[in-house]
């Protein structure tokens, strides 16, 4: 009821500035028609009433939150209004490790107008270390077939040569990756490169990876991606060299928890810690959450992230 007052307060106020103006402008004269001004306002109201119909709300009765003793940063969000449905130090200024990729993914989608394009690997990233398909210095592979190793297998080199490609150099792209991080409300987060394997000076927080992730799985490509299990086979353009590419999302190979997983990404460096990005839907398929654990335990995230997202499902209203 206080906000139906309040949006009709606003209406009302609006009417009479309109008037007030109009009236001035005419010396006192007759006031100009101003219904279409107030059916367009009414139009807002209800548009906005809608969104917050559609905002989560706590149960009263809600069970207590699980500790999440391994994490030492968390947060969920509701996929649609972005929401925090449970935090812990949800703003702590961390390390992201691979979880970085999602921005770089992000990034890449909207650069790369061919994706059958073919890339040329590096030395730079031939050589980056950290998880990989063994992608060879001078090899050519096709720019989709990159993106998936990125996404799936969290292959380092894959993303820094997407990087190199489209922007020339590392230092070149972050400036796109931190530019898009600012318009996505993530004003935490920097980065310096985009694999997340040197981490030393970028840092996030839990909050801001959720919201880059919100923004991420917006796209389609992305989520097909991050669903498709594994193992599967890409080979250079000319054919002659063969990668496996797995998928780093261990839920995947659980027939109970896979249709419920709309993608996951995990990251790991001894300065960040073992993280883990998920986003899982209710049973209906209706509900969407996202969470985020930074600095958690190799095996605990997973448990911990379950916990996290049910709790979030279970404890919330949805209208």
């Amino acid at each position: 009821m206080l906000t139906l007052l309040a949006a009709w307060i606003w209406i009302i106020s609006g009417l009479d500035n309109q008037r007030a103006g109009q009236e001035q402008e005419l010396g006192g004269g007759p006031i100009v028609e101003t219904r279409e001004f107030a059916i367009d306002k009414i139009n807002q109201v209800e548009v906005a009433l809608e969104e917050f119909k559609r905002v989560p709300k706590l149960k009263e009765d809600a069970d207590p939150k699980p500790p999440l003793s391994w994490s030492h940063s968390a947060v969920a969000i509701d996929a649609e209004s972005g929401q925090i449905l449970f935090s812990k130090d949800e703003r702590k200024k961390m390390p992201l490790a691979s979880l970085t990729k999602i921005m770089t993914a992000i990034v890449l989608m909207e650069e790369i107008k061919d994706w059958k394009e073919p890339v040329k690997i590096s030395q730079k990233a031939a050589f980056s270390g950290g998880a990989n398909i063994h992608l060879k210095w001078d090899e050519e592979v096709r720019a989709d077939d990159l993106f998936k190793a990125m996404l799936m297998n969290s292959d380092n080199a894959a993303s820094i040569a997407l990087a190199e490609h489209v922007s020339g150099n590392i230092e070149e792209f972050t400036k796109l990756m931190n530019d898009k991080a600012r318009e996505i409300g993530a004003l935490d987060t920097h980065f310096e490169e985009p694999s997340g394997l040197e981490d030393e000076k970028s840092f996030s927080n839990a909050y801001d990876m959720a919201k880059m992730t919100q923004y991420a799985l917006k796209n389609d490509k992305i989520r097909t991606i991050m669903r498709t299990p594994g193992p599967l086979e890409i080979s250079s353009c000319d054919g002659t060299i063969k990668h496996r590419v797995g998928n780093t999302n261990i839920y995947l190979k659980d027939e109970a928890k896979a249709p419920r997983v709309i993608g996951a990404k995990t990251g790991f460096t001894y300065n960040a810690g073992y993280c883990l990005m998920a986003a899982m839907h209710d049973k209906s398929g209706e509900r969407e959450v996202i969470g985020v654990l930074l600095n958690s335990g190799q095996e605990m995230r997973w448990e911990e992230m379950e916990q996290m997202i049910n709790w979030s499902l279970d404890n919330y209203i949805w209208n």
